[in-house]
């Protein structure tokens, strides 16, 4: 069967930094252990906590022997038998069994006991801390202040983007986080909690025991309630919402309630392909804006995905590869040997006469005559001259390092910084890849983590290359 495919040896990787003002360092080595390092790089606490989790100005972690709370320095202030520990903001709770019964006691950040379970005290560990007692439930906030209280029993809380969503017998409520004064009754009944979230689109609550799924907008208004399974869901890149059950990919019609079971390319719930699974050459189901059509003599990846820009990398019997439009016409003229789906830059890796290129959307060539092109992340590419060594370019084949590389390369967001990390004969190349620029290299893999470029466990950088901690001998 012929394929559409490259592969891509180039890894793109962004991760978010979430910052610490105090200037620690949690590091991890290579057998799962963490260590803390203070903000002039000394290694107050050596490996050997399981877990590690930040409060406000300590510690917490889990240790073979017990779980610890540390201060900065790596002072031990308090120890406690083991169990299941749970952070949330400057609390944290551990749960474990004394006197043959099951108990949860919540420490604020000092060590202090804030509540124990009890007969006549019951403690919810969820996305927040919930005490209820004396016929009350109380919601405390990452800091221990009383966030929401209500008389009725609280069967769950999720926290989506935003907004804290709370399951009552009475309904489904939703507040802003930040100021819970104005809860909204959403009319949904069940146990909920927050699956996934869109910025533009809102947050998806999921009562996994009834298989009910509501969608919620960012004006707390309910705009699809379905009765569905799934094993996972997401928002894609263009703000569809996918279903995962399975091996199935389904793609949600917010607008219409309805569910479309995926099997070949999509770029939203109304331009997508059902393609034939008993006749490789179809013919193919391509619907599009609510016209559908039928297209012959075509053959597809074996598993489709999104197109970001809705030209649909295709077969054409006896003729080659192009791309098609969902409309069920082809919109490259052209013909090659191998194609890919377009990137977000709106341009696509294609193979013809051995050589490979990167066209537009119009067929036009921005990139030609390269060994390989690979895709390390939006924006950036690897062009390979030879077999071994690439230069990393532009969408429009604009050199953006002046050097080559092999083996491979991944891009980080950090902050307001991206970075790049390449490397070459076991040396390790970080650039600001906001002007192509190096700001340092290292012998050794190279890492980033949460603000910091990482040496596996012996050397920490900051992200202007400077040495926040070193190993000694």
């Amino acid at each position: 069967m012929k394929k559409i495919i490259l592969t891509l040896s180039v890894c793109f990787l962004l991760t978010g930094c979430s910052g610490n003002e105090n200037k620690d360092i949690i590091i991890e080595n290579n057998l799962g252990l963490h260590a803390l390092v203070n903000g002039e790089g000394e290694l107050v606490v050596d490996f050997k906590y399981i877990e590690l989790d930040k409060l406000k100005s300590n510690y917490v972690g889990i240790s073979e022997e017990n779980i610890e709370l540390i201060n900065e320095s790596g002072k031990i202030l308090s120890q406690f038998e083991l169990g299941d520990l749970k952070v949330v903001g400057q609390l944290f709770a551990i749960t474990a069994e004394q006197d043959d019964k099951i108990l949860t006691t919540i420490y604020d950040q000092d060590g202090k006991v804030a509540y124990q379970s009890s007969d006549s005290v019951q403690i919810l560990v969820d996305d927040l801390f919930v005490i209820t007692q004396n016929d009350t439930s109380t919601i405390l906030s990452e800091t221990g202040a009383v966030l929401y209280q209500t008389e009725e029993e609280i069967d769950n809380v999720s926290l989506g983007a935003d907004e804290l969503f709370v399951s009552l017998p009475s309904g489904n409520v939703v507040m802003d986080y930040s100021d819970p004064e104005n809860p909204v009754n959403l009319g949904v009944l069940g146990s909920f909690e927050a699956v996934a979230s869109s910025d533009a689109i809102g947050d998806v609550l999921y009562d996994k025991d009834n298989r009910r799924m509501v969608v919620v907008d960012q004006t707390d208004t309910v705009i699809c309630d379905l009765v569905v399974a799934f094993d996972r869901c997401y928002f894609d890149e263009l703000d569809n919402l996918i279903l995962v059950e399975s091996t199935d990919n389904i793609i949600v019609d917010l607008a219409n309630g309805n569910l479309i079971k995926l099997n070949s390319y999509y770029y939203n719930s109304g331009s997508y392909i059902t393609k034939n699974t008993s006749k490789v050459y179809g013919p193919h189901q391509f619907y599009n804006d609510g016209t559908q059509v039928e297209v012959n003599d075509i053959q597809l990846a074996p598993f489709g995905s999104l197109c970001v820009n809705g030209l649909i990398p295709v077969y054409v019997r006896d003729q080659g590869f192009t791309y098609y439009n969902y409309d069920g016409t082809q919109a490259i003229m052209d013909f090659y040997d191998e194609v890919s789906p377009f990137t977000r830059d709106n341009v696509a890796i294609v193979k013809r006469d051995g050589q490979y290129a990167l066209i537009d959307i119009e067929g036009n060539m921005q990139v030609a005559n390269k060994e390989a092109i690979n895709v390390i992340a939006p924006g950036f590419y690897g062009a390979y001259s030879d077999n071994t060594s690439y230069q990393v370019i532009s969408a429009n084949g604009t050199v953006l390092i002046d050097d080559t590389f092999v083996g491979s390369g991944e891009i980080y967001q950090g902050g307001d910084h991206l970075i790049g990390v390449f490397a070459k004969a076991g040396v390790y190349y970080v650039y600001d890849m906001a002007d192509g620029t190096e700001i340092f290299h290292y012998e050794g893999d190279v890492v980033y983590l949460d603000g910091y470029l990482y040496g596996g466990d012996k050397v920490v950088f900051d992200l202007e290359g400077n040495i926040v901690y070193q190993r000694g001998e």
